[in-house]
């Protein structure tokens, strides 16, 4: 990461209006997945969830060039970093329901990286409680951007 903020990889994060978050906010509480849980739009000097998340991700974001394979790595982060705040049986289950819809060659390698990705959550990122509710990588003329709304720290 350059001094300016600036990532060396395809994935930026930028300012994003606050209508926009807070529309978006207000889209995932109404559809009711959140179990009644609000979702956390970053104040100034906040510590904003999507610079949190990317360096969670990112020793991976080297690997992969696109908008495709980054979308996937964001889901499958998405997944870890929410069943690493879960009971260990809710975690199996979430990480079950994952996999089931999976080709089963894949299933090994994925439950594999996923379950990497949990103990990294647990080891580097433990003190961040906050689920992630979305994440979406998009394009810009900039590169790609990557949006993410969390839950308050619970």
């Amino acid at each position: 990461m350059s001094d300016k903020g600036e990532i060396a990889h395809p994935v930026r994060r930028g300012q994003q209006p606050d209508s926009y978050l807070e529309d978006l906010a207000v889209k995932l509480e109404k559809n009711g997945n959140l179990g009644g849980r609000p979702i956390h739009v970053a104040k100034p000097g906040d510590e904003k969830m999507s610079e949190v998340f990317e360096a969670f991700i990112e020793p991976y974001l080297d690997t992969i060039e696109g908008l495709d394979p980054t979308r996937k790595l964001v889901m499958l982060g998405v997944v870890a970093w929410n069943a690493a705040l879960m009971q260990r049986k809710d975690r199996r289950a979430l990480v079950r329901k994952l996999l089931d819809g999976l080709p089963g060659d894949e299933t090994s390698l994925v439950a594999s990286f996923v379950n990497q990705l949990i103990r990294r959550k647990k080891t580097h990122f433990g003190d961040c409680r906050r689920a992630i509710a979305e994440a979406i990588v998009r394009e810009t003329a900039d590169g790609l951007h990557l949006t993410v709304l969390s839950t308050p720290a619970s």
